[in-house]
């Protein structure tokens, strides 16, 4: 008898040290996101939503996608009642009750504008000239949930905290700039250029010349549903599909 038991606690063993991720993952999407994003009818794709089911994947694990806004999934990343969460930033807040993949790609944030308002503002050099105009002048559409650095951070809770409108769907936020309803939006510049080149409604549309915030964007797991190990896991997968994309691209 406890031959068969010492057996059951190796089997045990060897199946927890080779399957070190959780057999379902919980991760929330919400809204088209091109080209990291899409969503047509039920079917979830994208570049980023397409990297982390090849991960999961080869884990042994399966990807169950749910659809919540980005602020719910913070709070339930933080509750340990979703799993997952894609494209963040990293903040000393959050790795308090996440864990931070390894950076899989790179995010530049700028504002976008029309094209009149930028040539009415010849003075607008750099973030410190963007935020000081946004400050006294103009209202702008952005998804408050999101992070695009600390002189950002400093800008909602100070002098932009009524002026801004907190709109999750990027595209809805650049018609908004389009229609004048807002002044601009705070975007990334990857995902707003595809919506400028996608739809002539936003062809007046420019982005400044210089970016608001650059950061390294990575997966959020929860403290609470997976373990380091899965994370670590992760990153080793992480490290080998760069390390083939570099040797492929020389």
């Amino acid at each position: 008898m406890k031959v068969l038991w010492l057996c059951c606690v190796l089997f045990c063993f060897a199946v927890s040290a080779a399957m070190p991720c959780p057999l379902s993952l919980r991760m929330a999407y919400n809204n088209d996101w091109l080209p990291y994003v899409q969503l047509t009818d039920e079917t979830v794709t994208g570049s980023d939503i397409e990297l982390v089911r090849s991960l999961i994947h080869t884990l042994g694990s399966s990807l169950q996608l749910v659809r919540m806004s980005e602020q719910r999934a913070l709070q339930q990343i933080q509750q340990g009642e979703l799993d997952l969460v894609f494209a963040a930033s990293y903040t000393k807040e959050r790795a308090g009750y996440a864990y931070f993949s390894l950076p899989y790609r790179e995010e530049n944030i700028t504002a976008v504008l029309s094209n009149n308002l930028i040539a009415q503002h010849p003075e607008l050099q750099n973030s410190t000239d963007f935020y000081q105009l946004a400050a006294k002048r103009w209202s702008g559409a952005v998804n408050t949930a999101g992070y695009y650095g600390d002189e950002f951070e400093h800008f909602k809770q100070n002098e932009g905290q009524s002026r801004l409108f907190h709109v999750a769907e990027e595209f809805r936020r650049l018609q908004m700039v389009a229609q004048g309803r807002a002044q601009y939006s705070i975007v990334d510049r990857n995902v707003a250029h595809y919506h400028i080149r996608q739809h002539k409604k936003l062809s007046q549309l420019r982005l400044l010349p210089f970016l608001l915030h650059n950061s390294s964007i990575h997966l959020m797991l929860s403290k609470k549903t997976v373990p380091e190990t899965c994370v670590e896991q992760m990153n080793l997968l992480l490290k080998t599909k760069f390390k083939n994309q570099i040797a492929s691209e020389q």
